[in-house]
């Protein structure tokens, strides 16, 4: 159907839907927000999820409030560059919700896009 989340976990039995955005732009909340509702019908499996906006960023309180209202949590994570290495981290508000220590990767700037599955694997880990 060419329909794919960017990450399904499974963690002791409760689901979590993620979509990870690599903007704050209104475009692409509004794009995650859509993403994260329809998924439930085309996609197996997702149903019942808990579904989860990861951004690089923060949003304003009254769009974030809008979001959370459709019933979807927004986390974020920050990317910078430091030294030619691109640098994930995750704020204690995500990490907290997650359960995880201290996350970070690092990629070589010339290295292909973000790899959002990652960023999946160590939110979840």
């Amino acid at each position: 159907m060419g329909y794919e989340v960017d990450g399904l976990v499974d963690n002791a039995g409760e689901k979590f839907l993620l979509e990870i955005k690599t903007t704050v732009l209104a475009s692409d909340v509004y794009t995650g927000v859509g993403q994260l509702h329809l998924y439930d019908q085309p996609i197996p499996g997702v149903k019942g999820a808990r579904k989860i906006l990861l951004l690089p960023g923060t949003l304003g309180e009254e769009i974030k409030a809008a979001v959370s209202s459709t019933g979807i949590v927004v986390l974020a994570y920050d990317m910078r560059y430091h030294n030619d290495r691109l640098m994930i981290t995750f704020p204690e508000e995500t990490r907290l919700f997650s359960g995880s220590c201290h996350r970070q990767r690092t990629w070589r700037r010339n290295e292909s896009s973000l790899p959002a599955r990652f960023l999946v694997a160590r939110l979840s880990a």
